[in-house]
């Protein structure tokens, strides 16, 4: 996709930690939801959306 878009390798840079970063505070955040209300539904809600 750099090479499609001509990102600069500061931009993918960019990208790559915000995705990274997404996905670490999404797993923390879905964990202590998880805990709180039960994983069948957080599961649940995540097929659905």
């Amino acid at each position: 996709m750099s090479a499609e878009f001509n990102w600069s390798p500061t931009t993918v840079g960019l990208i790559q930690s915000s995705f990274f970063w997404g996905c670490l505070l999404t797993q923390i955040a879905g964990g202590i939801w998880a805990d709180t209300v039960g994983g069948k539904s957080v599961l649940a809600v995540g097929v659905v959306w």
